[in-house]
């Protein structure tokens, strides 16, 4: 009936890939409006048959992954846009004992998510924990590797199509919708960073935050903006977040490092950097 909840158990398997990825709790549906809180349990995560899924270029290393997460969703439906409110608790991913990542709380509130306009009130992130590794093959994130590029002169040769034939290179791109958010605020608690391409090298290890300083939206139309927004970040890697979207190195960040570590040697943040923080 409408407005009672209802138990639910919902199990994934694929066959040398996922031993069991598994969502059980309760929803409760009404008019326009869906709300959910379950737990999230996977095992048996395995990079080998886990590969195919993913985009190209992604390389899954998980060997016996595990995955763990409390959720709480409720997504209504107003015309042809949807509003999420979504909170994931004690999510961490694990391959055998070791821990690769987690995350005490993500909380997302979009009141609008619609073809031309993705409005996000609020993104918090705490307590976020992950390991990256740069290795001669490429860069390991949590359960995942980037590889190298192949050298050009290494690389396959390809076929060239027919004239005019359509092929994703000059396929027609559905337009990005417009992005606003409005606060937003990612608190590192560990982030671990190794350096395997040459001589072994304590890691470097970070901790701090990342906010935004004010609400932020991309050009209308989806242009570069006028003018670059001063602020106390200076991000090197503008010129690759241009290339996912042309405002995206505009963003308006505060970053606060509170401790560094590396080679033995401990780097607090300075007074005053740390005075801003608790």
């Amino acid at each position: 009936p409408d407005g009672s909840p209802t138990a639910f158990t919902s199990t994934l398997r694929l066959d040398q890939a996922i031993d069991a990825l598994e969502l059980r709790g309760n929803f409760t549906a009404g008019a326009g409006r869906l709300q959910c809180d379950a737990q999230i349990d996977g095992r048996g995560l395995r990079g080998s048959g886990l590969t195919p899924w993913l985009p190209q270029g992604l390389v899954a290393t998980l060997n016996d992954g595990s995955l763990r997460a409390r959720l709480a969703a409720q997504v209504r439906r107003d015309g042809g846009s949807i509003g999420v409110d979504l909170v994931l608790a004690e999510l961490w991913l694990r391959d055998g004992d070791a821990e690769l990542a987690a995350i005490d709380r993500l909380e997302l509130h979009a009141p609008t998510l619609a073809a031309a306009l993705w409005h996000v009130q609020s993104l918090q992130l705490q307590g976020l924990r992950a390991i990256a590794t740069q290795t001669p093959e490429g860069l390991h994130l949590p359960g995942l590797l980037l590889p190298n590029r192949t050298a050009a002169g290494d690389a396959p040769a390809t076929s060239t199509p027919p004239a005019g034939e359509p092929t994703a290179a000059n396929a027609p791109r559905a337009p990005l919708p417009a992005l606003r958010l409005d606060q937003c605020e990612i608190a590192c608690q560990q982030f671990v960073f190794r350096d395997r391409r040459g001589p072994e090298l304590e890691p470097f290890v970070l901790t701090g935050s990342v906010q935004l300083q004010q609400p932020w939206a991309t050009a209308e139309p989806l242009v570069d903006s006028p003018a670059p927004v001063e602020h106390p970040c200076p991000v090197e890697s503008r010129r690759h977040l241009r290339q996912c979207h042309p405002d995206l190195h505009r963003i308006p960040l505060s970053c606060r490092l509170r401790r560094a570590e590396c080679i033995g040697r401990d780097y607090p943040a300075s007074p005053a950097a740390g005075a801003a923080g608790p």
